[in-house]
């Protein structure tokens, strides 16, 4: 992904050199089997959507036109005009993550932090946002800049949540992301069973008794008695 953001000379002129530049670059990685990326905006050079239109660039990745979500109204509107210029295959919507701050290990605060470019995205701005591009253009493509670069920063659990549901359903929807932000640790279940008297103390087992001698009938004894009286007799 070739990223050029140039704070002067903002005329025709300069995209038509940038074109020949991203021509050659793709030239070259084409040949290596790669794809090559551009990042284009509202502002500036990277306006001319036609003129790089007409370049062998395979996608066109969105900044600030989508980045932020201050105003959801906008990036629509900003969305249809780049789909007048470059065919909906070839763009990539990027969306700026809204990280959280876990509590520090040793201090067990929450860091107070700022950004110089905040992200507004919440929830239900980024499921209409995202619902919008789903049902009414045929872009496929996302890509996730991270809100902060920290090592401790976490993603918030909604972005992966609408993420999801974005792809679902559609087979060939990719979604790329530049950030190392790990999504925010879940506690695992615990199921809670009650114990009975039963359970909780195991019965002790008895030791198992010598079997009995057979006990001979009574009447059997009789029977002998008799018959010894008789032979005396």
């Amino acid at each position: 992904m070739f990223d050029y953001e140039p704070h002067h000379d903002y005329t025709e002129k300069h995209a038509m050199m940038v074109k020949d530049f991203l021509n050659l670059l793709a030239e070259k990685m084409h040949a290596n089997h790669l794809e090559l990326g551009f990042c284009i905006s509202d502002w500036g050079i990277l306006k001319f959507y036609d003129v790089y239109a007409e370049s062998n660039v395979d996608v066109f990745a969105t900044m600030s036109v989508t980045y932020y979500g201050r105003d959801v109204a906008k990036n629509k509107v900003g969305v249809k005009k780049l789909l007048r210029a470059i065919d909906a295959q070839r763009v990539q919507i990027g969306i700026k993550s809204a990280v959280r701050e876990p509590k520090d290990p040793v201090t067990g605060e929450i860091p107070q932090t700022s950004y110089k470019k905040p992200s507004r995205w919440t929830h239900h701005r980024l499921k209409n946002f995202l619902r919008w591009v789903a049902r009414y253009t045929d872009i496929k493509q996302l890509h996730v800049w991270p809100e902060s670069w920290g090592r401790r920063s976490r993603t918030k659990a909604f972005f992966f949540r609408t993420l999801r549901g974005f792809t679902k359903g559609r087979e060939n929807d990719t979604v790329t992301t530049t950030s190392t932000a790990m999504p925010p640790t879940q506690k695992p279940k615990t199921t809670k069973t009650k114990l009975t008297k039963k359970t909780k103390t195991a019965k002790k087992s008895k030791p198992t008794k010598a079997p009995k001698k057979a006990k001979t009938p009574k009447k059997a004894k009789k029977k002998k008695k008799k018959k010894k009286k008789k032979k005396k007799t």
